[in-house]
């Protein structure tokens, strides 16, 4: 199972502007121009073709202030993986969050998938949390959602090879983005 991989850079983000168009996030015509003018390319356009970078600028002002991830939910400012670090509009927080989950009729408007970050450092700290899970003494001092201790290169451009030796395999393959 591949859950959420980037296929490949260059067509992943040079989709951008067709699945903006199929979901009507940018009209017809500029679309069209688009296709003309840049030649269905987004990533590297020629930025000596005036008109091309007059059509890429029009398509991040429609597109811009989207979440990617999920294009019906509001774009947030994404949330430090260290809880420390979070600066969070007032507005959004409740002072006395330990009953949050229990008690709150509905979650405070704009609510942003980010938000339930701040709530999960919370949980998987609590030593009982943490005794549930049978998780032995002095493995972790402090749960963090983001591991940047891994030594770690993003150095795989392109999935589609994975993609297709999976397929061609009597493997039964689940992949979704």
């Amino acid at each position: 199972m591949l859950g959420n991989p980037v296929t490949d850079d260059e067509i992943d983000t040079n989709s951008i502007v067709p699945f903006a168009h199929l979901k009507a996030l940018i009209s017809d015509e500029l679309y069209e121009s688009f296709m003309k003018n840049c030649k269905s390319e987004y990533l590297n356009p020629d930025q000596s073709n005036a008109s091309c970078m007059e059509d890429i600028l029009a398509i991040k002002e429609c597109i811009g202030k989207l979440f990617t991830g999920q294009i019906l939910e509001p774009l947030c400012k994404t949330i430090s993986p260290k809880p420390i670090a979070l600066k969070l509009d007032p507005r959004f927080l409740i002072a006395d969050d330990t009953d949050i989950l229990l008690s709150s009729p509905h979650v405070p408007r704009p609510w942003c998938r980010h938000f339930n970050y701040v709530y999960i450092y919370k949980w998987a700290n609590d030593e009982t949390v943490q005794d549930a899970l049978h998780i032995r003494k002095g493995t972790k001092k402090h749960w963090e959602r983001c591991n940047k201790t891994l030594a770690y290169s993003y150095n795989v451009k392109s999935s589609v090879d994975y993609h297709r030796n999976l397929t061609k395999k009597p493997y039964r393959a689940l992949i979704f983005r």
